[in-house]
């Protein structure tokens, strides 16, 4: 069986980075699907830095990472991600034949690429996944009204009988796709950014090995947070209560990796004694610098990082929010505010070792839902359930 996962659009397909659209794939290979990513040429966003833009372009436009097959094709209008369109696209699912299609964001013309094959070929289904929501939209009444309510509404009216299933990656962007896209609701289902279980499982040093080799103490408490780096997502709350807390707990350190978005947030944490700041790290160091912490910690919003911090099996602190409500249990600790205090008397428990056991079970049982095997075999059980053939080897692999 193939399937083919297209990323024309917003959703960019970014080599090595750590997106559903990077690891939905991979996971879709390793339960021996035949994977291919369809994205675009010369379309990396700004954000990306030069060096890996550099790489992209050096690979050429058809090259495998590790058993999935990347097809990069030329798009009109490449720097405008919401109206990215690649003529191409069609010639090249007739080139693959897929019997899935899974394509990556709901605001992108090429999705009628994807439904005139499903037209012409009987049998293929076509999904769709849904990462915006109210926190990542823009927020402009005029860009809603006639971009929301009138483009994007009117083209998913017109292809919403040939979409077997929207999926919303979190059960805000699941409401995004009901209230203002008027999604039929039975055709709507949470697919959550899943935990890369497998590349955390490749970290096989031990937590002393990895803290040695980082520069820490075992007897240090490490906390760890990474990503955008500004008040937003709660990085100068949380280097506020870090200064709250060294002073009663010197073993305390704080560990921040990724971009500062906010210069005073910069200053505040790089002049904070105790505070260590790196850039963003690749893959295997994000899992190596979780497998050697006590606790990960996102204040505000959400980050795909979250679910990396589960995959590694890490206790993680959140705050509760429409984008992380699917990833709380009974067991699991979590914030409702983000403010320094709570951060301050959550932290506490967890450093004198009352509430570990607790958060340790709460990953765990989150950890069965979110894991990104499950995460790709409800995609194959949602377009085929268990009546193809060989589907029982697929879906029972793991």
């Amino acid at each position: 069986m193939k399937v083919v996962h297209v990323c024309l659009g917003i959703e960019h397909f970014i080599d090595t980075w750590g997106y559903q659209q990077n690891l939905l794939p991979a996971y879709h290979a390793r339960l021996g699907l035949e994977t291919v990513v369809v994205a675009a040429q010369n379309a990396v966003p700004s954000f990306v830095d030069r060096v890996t833009r550099e790489k992209i372009r050096e690979k050429g436009n058809d090259y495998y990472i590790d058993r999935v097959r990347i097809r990069r094709i030329p798009c009109y209008f490449p720097r405008h991600f919401h109206i990215q369109v690649a003529k191409a696209l069609y010639w090249v699912l007739e080139e693959e034949k897929p019997e899935i299609i899974f394509f990556h964001g709901v605001f992108s013309f090429s999705i009628f690429s994807c439904v005139r094959y499903k037209r012409k070929f009987a049998g293929v289904r076509l999904v769709i996944d849904n990462h915006g929501d109210d926190l990542n939209i823009n927020p402009n009444k005029i860009y809603r009204f006639l971009f929301l309510r009138l483009l994007w509404r009117g083209m998913h009216f017109l292809i919403r009988k040939d979409v077997d299933r929207y999926y919303g990656v979190t059960n805000a962007r699941c409401r995004l796709l009901e209230e203002c896209l008027k999604i039929d609701k039975e055709k709507i289902k949470l697919l959550p950014i899943g935990a890369d279980t497998g590349q955390a499982e490749e970290v096989v040093a031990t937590r002393e090995e990895l803290r040695k080799k980082y520069g820490f103490s075992r007897h240090d408490f490490m906390i760890v947070h990474g990503g955008k780096l500004d008040s937003r997502k709660g990085t100068a709350n949380l280097v506020r209560a870090y200064l709250t807390l060294k002073d009663t707990y010197p073993q305390v350190k704080l560990v921040l990796f990724g971009k500062f978005m906010d210069e005073q947030v910069k200053r505040i944490a790089q002049e904070t004694e105790g505070v260590v700041c790196y850039s963003w790290l690749s893959r295997c160091e994000t899992f190596e610098l979780f497998k050697l912490a006590d606790v990960s910690v996102w204040p505000i919003h959400h980050t795909t990082l979250i679910e990396d911090a589960f995959a590694a099996g890490l206790p993680v602190l959140f705050r509760k929010t429409p984008t992380t409500e699917h990833l709380i249990n009974e067991d699991t600790v979590y914030l409702n505010s983000g403010l320094v205090e709570e951060l301050v008397n959550c932290l506490e428990k967890l450093i004198s070792g009352k509430e570990r056991d607790r958060f340790l079970a709460a990953v765990e049982k989150t950890l069965t839902k979110i894991n990104y095997y499950t995460v790709a075999r409800t995609v194959i059980q949602d377009c085929f359930g268990n009546c193809l053939v060989g589907s029982s080897k697929i879906l029972d692999r793991v």
